[in-house]
């Protein structure tokens, strides 16, 4: 059994850390209030103020990057006869700018990689006993990945049969951690 756990997304913290610290409002239901807290503000630029960037393009974002997730392939997962479609599509998927690549001067730099170290250092990605049952039955119902973000509230997601992405409040606490992993992805 292997699943794989990731609590750095390359695309997903960018997402979040502009979210909190831009103001910006998202239409999309992910909790805002983050853990640790984000500690920059807008890198004030030589021309003015930035305009802050907007939150369907933030929704946009966050749901390609979603959709990225539900559509990985992880190793040892067992793939059916290639479709020539799905190809495409992720290849189209993979050609998309990142947040990044568009807003990328948009944070302080400086302050999200300390953000990141923080988010590494209180992050324990240890599976106790309490929930390898249920993260046993969820394997044998397809999950491959979990991706856990620094959210402070209770939050998951069943992306895909292979992918849950959850809080580290629902991380940390077994009973939403077992419902999380019950979460059915057409459900969840």
């Amino acid at each position: 059994m292997v699943v794989y756990f990731e609590h750095l997304d390359p695309v997903l913290l960018p997402l979040l850390f502009a979210r909190s610290t831009l103001g910006i409002r998202s239409g999309r239901d992910v909790p805002e209030k983050l853990a640790p807290s984000p500690d920059s503000w807008l890198v004030p630029t030589s021309g003015g103020s930035r305009q802050t960037p907007q939150a369907d393009d933030w929704d946009a974002h966050w749901l390609t990057r979603l959709d990225e997730l539900a559509t990985q392939r992880h190793p040892g997962e067992v793939v059916a006869a290639p479709d020539l479609h799905e190809a495409l599509r992720k290849d189209r998927l993979l050609r998309r700018p990142r947040w990044r690549d568009v807003h990328g001067d948009s944070f302080d730099a400086a302050a999200y990689e300390r953000w990141l170290a923080a988010i590494d250092e209180a992050t324990d990605l240890t599976v106790g006993p309490a929930i390898s049952r249920a993260l046993i039955d969820a394997w044998h119902a397809g999950l491959f990945a979990v991706t856990i973000l620094p959210i402070a509230t209770p939050f998951a997601s069943r992306v895909s049969p292979s992918c849950l992405v959850v809080s580290a409040a629902t991380w940390r606490d077994v009973p939403s951690m077992h419902f999380a992993l019950a979460l059915d992805a057409a459900t969840g």
